[in-house]
Order: structure tokens, then sequence, then C-alpha cells
């Protein structure tokens, strides 16, 4: 039982995906402002 759980904890995760359109960035006069979505629908 051992070796079994060994063998499954030793097996490479995949990576995370990367979320898309979740926030936004704006850079103005050297100040940043961040934006994030409320809701998955906008």
């Amino acid at each position: 039982m051992e070796s079994l759980k060994s063998s499954i904890m030793s097996q490479p995760q995949p990576a995370p995906r990367p979320k898309v359109g979740i926030g936004v960035i704006i850079v103005k006069e050297g100040k940043v402002l961040l934006g994030k979505r409320k809701k998955s629908s906008g």
C-alpha cells in the first residue's frame, strides 16, 4: 500500500491553467489602477 501511495505522490502535477479576462491594469501618470471582474459573466 505504501508503494502505491508514494508512486501517486511522486507523479508530476499539471500546471495550473491561467485565468482569462479576470481584471484590468491601467497605468497613467505614474499611477496604477487595478480592476477585477465581479462575476464570471462580467
